[in-house]
């Protein structure tokens, strides 16, 4: 029979802490005017190492505190994790598995690897990247770049980035405030997608000599996101984030000595675009499914494809994709995006697999019933699960994370491969693309029927020969403009590196790649015969009617 243990009473408590007090400070009067409330420290927070954190120790202090006065000693408690030693047990003398006696402390370097590749690598990358085409900006336009708060950007991208800046300031002052010191994966996956997304996505436009006011603004997102990264990484990553500062501060119109005397950034709630941030992360989902399939097929990005076929129900979904369709195209290497609700076109089905590893650590008992009921589950019942993200089995609901959605085609030739994330479908035509092949066939069509710009020219040299640092010029070594395209009917444009003197063949009429004119469905054009190397294209006359064929089925926009 277990004895009951009678609670002290709030009195008991106070004489027994007066007691503790009076032997500490070593006077003799009792009573509450000896011992008042504010003899006790009450903390914002306590630090504790998980080995000084003792029950009783923990408990008694707590106790002692409560009944008596009726506050909690501390508002909040972080315990800190131990380093163990490399078998996993605790550092002990008795072990000899920790350094005494003034020893060295041995660690493995994967131990810091994760940090250094996560955080501080790509904040370098990044920075020099900035720091080289700001100089590059400075030596084109023969002007000084200097940072000014408050300009307006106008561009998609630009927009989202500043957002997803924005939203981490505002999680990261939310999470510290409550001392939830969790925050460093948040800042890994920001970088992934300020480095990996905007900068790639980006990267002609910090070189863009045709528009000064573009790059101008890329330039300047990309130094206000890392600025503000800067600032509000300092109290985590200190001596890091000084060293960049102290790079950056050069082009600050007002600066001060030092990132630790620069006020902590406050989240500016009015550039948060939830809407376009919503848009680039299912982009980044399409894109990433689709890189998925290339790898399946071992087909290299190089490789042009010429569509990718992306369902989904909600008329959101694919209204945020028709905003930056160019580049999923891009990105994926195909011609065609296509956007469409319905997939009875392509004649796809669906199945639905548990996913043991989850359901197993819920019901392991049912869980056997449960996968009967999940693989009887109708068509209807599917499409209503992935419509409100759940489905009632057996009475036990079932969350859409917990199973497997596998998207088969009907009737496949071998051309098509689908791949999903239990939100979006997509179709990818895997097939050698008969009209871009690998040796970067192109048609030509007549441009002086259709309006065309020096800016689509630089896009269309970027997309096909895979250079971003290079001129447009004429015979006489001069860059073209808008201005003197319809001038130069029947005339050569060079592509030349920049900040580089080539001597320019002569002009000649006749093309230096063999070509054969065509006329298809009222369109006339010319189509390339072999690459400038040299190399054939094509090689059978049906093939080049085939290709000549489809290319005018095309619409005119996808065409240049």
């Amino acid at each position: 029979m277990t004895p009951a243990v009678a609670t002290p009473s709030p009195a008991i408590l106070r004489t027994v802490l007066e007691r503790r007090m009076e032997r500490v400070v070593g006077g003799s009067e009792r009573g509450p005017h000896f011992f008042p409330e504010w003899a006790i420290v009450f903390r914002d927070v306590c630090v504790r190492g998980l080995s000084g954190f003792s029950g009783k120790k923990w408990g008694s202090g707590t106790v002692l505190s409560t009944a008596p006065f009726g506050k909690a000693p501390n508002k909040n408690v972080v315990v800190n994790g131990l380093i163990l030693a490399s078998d996993g047990q605790k550092m002990s003398k008795s072990k000899k598995n920790s350094p005494v006696c003034g020893k060295n402390l041995k660690f493995k370097e994967e131990g810091v690897r994760g940090v250094l590749k996560d955080v501080v690598l790509p904040w370098y990358s990044a920075l020099r990247f900035l720091l080289l085409n700001i100089e590059g900006f400075v030596e084109e336009h023969k002007r000084p770049f200097c940072y000014t708060e408050g300009e307006v950007v106008t561009n998609l991208m630009d927009r989202w980035v500043i957002s997803l800046t924005q939203s981490l300031v505002e999680y990261f002052h939310n999470e510290m405030s409550h001392y939830r010191l969790n925050v460093v994966s948040s800042v890994t996956r920001f970088f992934d997608n300020f480095t990996n997304w905007y900068v790639r996505l980006n990267r002609k436009r910090f070189r863009n000599n045709t528009d000064l006011g573009d790059q101008k603004a890329a330039l300047w997102t990309l130094f206000d996101v890392f600025l503000t990264m800067v600032v509000m990484m300092a109290p985590l990553v200190p001596f890091v984030s000084e060293t960049i500062y102290q790079h950056l501060r050069t082009f600050l119109a007002q600066s001060v000595d030092s990132v630790h005397y620069v006020t902590q950034p406050q989240s500016n709630t009015t550039l948060i675009d939830i809407d376009t941030e919503r848009a680039v992360s299912r982009m980044r989902s399409i894109i990433e499914l689709g890189r998925v399939i290339r790898d399946r097929k071992n087909l290299a990005l190089k490789y042009p494809l010429s569509e990718v076929v992306i369902i989904h129900q909600d008329p959101q979904y694919l209204g945020d994709l028709h905003l930056l369709e160019e580049y999923i195209r891009t990105e994926l290497n195909v011609r065609i995006v296509t956007l469409i609700s319905g997939r009875k076109k392509y004649g796809l089905t669906l199945q639905v697999e548990p996913d043991f590893k989850i359901l197993g650590l819920r019901f392991k008992d049912e869980l056997r019933t449960l996968v009967t009921g999940i693989r009887a589950l109708t068509r209807v019942e599917i499409d209503e699960m992935i419509k409100v993200g759940y489905i009632v089995v057996k009475g036990q609901r079932i969350e859409i994370s917990e199973v497997k959605l596998l998207w088969k085609l009907e009737t496949n030739s071998g051309h098509y491969e689908v791949n999903s994330d239990n939100d979006v479908v997509i179709v990818m035509n895997v097939a050698p693309d008969s009209v871009i092949n690998s040796s970067r066939g192109l048609v030509l069509l007549e441009l002086a029927k259709i309006p065309t710009t020096v800016k689509n020219l630089y896009s269309e040299v970027f997309r096909l020969f895979g250079v971003d640092n290079f001129r447009l010029v004429n015979s006489d070594g001069k860059e073209i403009g808008d201005s003197e395209l319809l001038s130069l009917s029947g005339r050569t444009i060079f592509v030349v590196p920049c900040n580089k003197n080539v001597v320019l063949p002569k002009e000649t009429v006749a093309p230096f790649c063999e070509v054969r004119n065509f006329v298809e469905r009222n369109t006339e054009g010319t189509i390339i015969l072999e690459n400038p190397e040299g190399n054939r294209t094509f090689f059978s006359e049906l093939d080049y009617k085939s290709i000549v064929y489809e290319w005018t089925k095309m619409p005119k926009t996808s065409q240049i």
